[in-house]
């Protein structure tokens, strides 16, 4: 038998509702009907003597006569946490078997919304939710619109819920397993049920964390923004967890501290982007930018660019753009398995800066019909101990669930994309002995061991040629190297960059200067803004000015001259 029930700070009684009746109000007439059925101890009477009672509320409702009895019974216990069958025998002062016979009407109560029944130690007991309890207290016909909500919906129900809960938090916990559970074809809600049973407080408090990020773009929250929403008892029992660092939601990666001022701080949390691409997957107007939304680039957005290659590169780049497109990545990946081999493909673009390695796989992306889900190795860096560990720890996760979510929709697995990774892929250091030390070769082997295990398409771009650490040599089954462009392919750099050159111009350009092509296409944009100020395009004698600044750490060139 569940515990008996709190009577302090009832959720309301009769009398109040009373305030507000009318002779014509459903509040009154449920009045009435309990007065009855308290007189004549439930017996067959009351459906003789109520029954103008009982047709007013069972016509304002929607429900049958003894329905209207039994809820009007649920109406007048209401100031009670949970109401089982004893309290209304207690109330009726009649035998329970009585009780237990009305309490055959229940199912179409549950089904309209106007109760909520649950399951303690074998034994049901009951609540009105605060939706339905609204709206009997205003004379409102009540409709129950918490099934079958889409997600938006589905967080204005939880902003309504949460707004009640903070003048009266009795059956805040109820209420919030009501909302799933009638919604449990939502995303949000089935990962909401893999994390927290029925009657999970941390369930509640969670549901806390999302309403503040998704209502009100709450993305921190202490212990003032959650504790009106439960008991006493459970705050301290929250804060003691959240104090002790043992707390089910943070070592569920679920929540995560919030640092303030270069420290940690326990009475600040919020949800970890983990969390977020696991339950508000597919939402639209999510106010706080998930990692996914923020570091993934979809394919369609990528203008076409036509890049200019040495014959080499262009042979190796044309092949792996060829084994990426979807038919024949699919059945290479298959055929690797079947052979016991590892099925991820781990590329490495390397070179001198400037020679297209970012754009081209940008290129590849778009011609393969992959998004990219780019890395900036920067930002996974962290002041905190262990922190840049579970950064790269996430991103790999994260690129696994989106390969996986791919999968199911039919879709092109994604691109991963370590851009600029020289600080990542360099040779391990030995003995390392600072805190900086330790760390990189941390996030080294996690990546190697990440590598070993990938499951689609990572793509590390660097500018390093010489210090690349063996062991990332040998995970990488595509390495290409983009050297700086020969004469011929500058000139036609030139040309596509700058149309107005004349053959003879491009090519003495490309005689005259060692640039790549960032170092061309930086020359190319001066001399348009130099044609927007002027209304003409730059003299001889100004291109040479902005090849010789461009030139400033390369002395192998001549000056222009026609």
């Amino acid at each position: 038998m569940a515990c008996k029930k709190e009577q302090n700070e009832p959720v309301a009684d009769i009398e109040e509702l009373a305030t507000v009746k009318a002779d014509d109000t459903i509040i009154s007439n449920i009045e009435q009907i309990v007065n009855i059925a308290v007189e004549e101890k439930l017996g067959d009477s009351v459906f003789q003597q109520a029954q103008a009672n009982l047709e007013f509320v069972a016509n304002r409702l929607g429900i049958s006569q003894r329905q209207a009895l039994l809820f009007s019974l649920f109406v007048e216990l209401s100031n009670y946490k949970r109401i089982d069958s004893s309290d209304i025998a207690s109330l009726t002062r009649c035998r329970r078997v009585r009780v237990l016979s009305l309490l055959s009407e229940d199912k179409a109560l549950v089904d309209k919304g106007l109760l909520v029944k649950r399951k303690h130690d074998g034994e049901s007991d009951y609540f009105i939710p605060y939706d339905a309890f609204n709206a009997i207290k205003n004379n409102e016909t009540f409709e129950n619109h918490k099934k079958q909500l889409n997600i938006d919906d589905f967080f204005e129900a939880v902003m309504e819920m949460c707004d009640y809960a903070e003048k009266n938090n009795e059956n805040f916990q109820e209420s919030v397993d009501e909302l799933v559970d009638s919604n449990i074809h939502l995303d949000f809600c089935k990962a909401f049920r893999k994390y927290f049973c029925v009657g999970d407080s941390e369930g509640a408090l969670f549901m806390v964390f999302a309403h503040k990020l998704i209502n009100e773009d709450d993305d921190d929250l202490g212990e003032y923004g959650w504790e009106k929403y439960f008991c006493k008892r459970r705050v301290r029992i929250f804060r003691t967890e959240f104090d002790r660092r043992n707390s089910y939601l943070v070592e569920n990666h679920l929540l995560e501290e919030v640092g303030t001022d270069g420290m940690r701080d326990n009475y600040y949390h919020r949800i970890t982007n983990q969390a977020k691409d696991e339950f508000f997957v597919g939402m639209e107007g999510l106010k706080c930018e998930s990692k996914k939304q923020k570091n993934t680039k979809e394919y369609t957005s990528i203008t076409e660019k036509k890049l200019y290659y040495n014959e080499n590169e262009e042979k190796q780049i044309a092949q792996l753009t060829d084994l990426l497109l979807s038919q024949n990545f699919t059945r290479i990946q298959q055929r690797l398995t079947e052979s016991g081999l590892r099925k991820g493909f781990a590329c490495l673009f390397y070179g001198v800066p400037g020679t297209g390695k970012t754009e081209t796989v940008y290129q590849i992306a778009r011609t393969t019909g992959r998004d990219l889900m780019v890395i900036d190795v920067a930002s996974i860096k962290s002041c905190w101990v262990g922190e840049s560990e579970k950064n790269i720890t996430e991103s790999f996760l994260h690129y696994k669930q989106c390969v996986e979510s791919c999968r199911k929709e039919g879709k092109n697995e994604p691109i991963l994309l370590f851009n600029e990774a020289d600080a990542i892929l360099s040779i391990r250091k030995e003995r390392a002995e600072s805190a900086v030390d330790k760390m990189e070769n941390s996030i080294q082997n996690i990546i190697l061991q990440q590598m070993e295990c990938l499951d689609g398409i990572m793509i590390a771009t660097t500018n390093l040629t010489s210090n690349l650490d063996k062991a990332f040599e040998r995970r990488f089954i595509y390495k290409i190297e983009f050297c700086r462009p020969t004469k011929e392919v500058k000139c036609a750099i030139w040309k596509s960059m700058m149309p107005e050159l004349t053959d003879e111009m491009a090519q003495h350009l490309s005689d005259s200067f060692d640039f790549s092509g960032g170092q061309i296409e930086n020359i190319a944009r001066k001399s348009a803004v130099e044609k927007i100020l002027s209304g003409k395009n730059p003299t001889e004698v100004q291109l040479n000015e902005f090849c010789q600044q461009e030139a400033i750490n390369n002395t192998k060139f001549r000056k222009i001259g026609f």
